[in-house]
């Protein structure tokens, strides 16, 4: 995932980054204070991210509960907290879902790429992801099928 973090990309998506801390900011600006990994940094990744991948608005939520199920495998403290713990077999669920729905998306968007991304861009980042997953000792499962290419 560090490939899709490089300095260009970044600052090409500076403006976009600003607006989604002032809409995160403005959201909880009423409630005086918050939580500010909660409330903020973990929306701000997410939808940073999101914006990256090229996932619509809509399935940021989707993306957001796979993400926090599959990060507890990463956590060792999560696996001794008992409020954090999640089944196996959800966790499970979380990846096969979290696979299906990039093996989706990259069918859409390689049928109508838009301006944001090519879908070569979408499988490079979709497959480094992975790799750093295995590398963590995350889901085992192939996040892209073969048939879209080598790794």
């Amino acid at each position: 995932m560090s490939k899709a973090f490089t300095p260009r990309v970044v600052q090409q998506l500076a403006p976009r980054i600003t607006e989604i801390v002032d809409d995160i900011l403005d959201k909880h600006s009423a409630a005086g204070a918050f939580d500010a990994v909660t409330a903020f940094a973990y929306p701000l990744q997410v939808t940073v991210i999101c914006e990256l991948l090229g996932v619509p608005l809509e399935d940021e939520a989707r993306l957001s509960h796979w993400s926090a199920l599959l990060a507890r495998t990463l956590d060792p403290t999560s696996k001794q907290a008992t409020e954090f713990r999640a089944d196996p077999a959800e966790i499970q669920r979380a990846g096969t879902e979290l696979s299906g729905y990039f093996e989706q998306l990259i069918e859409r968007r390689r049928a109508t790429p838009g301006p944001w991304s090519s879908a070569q861009r979408l499988v490079s980042r979709c497959r480094t992801c992975a790799a750093s997953m295995r590398r963590a000792g995350g889901p085992r499962r192939r996040a892209v099928p073969r048939r879209l290419g080598p790794w």
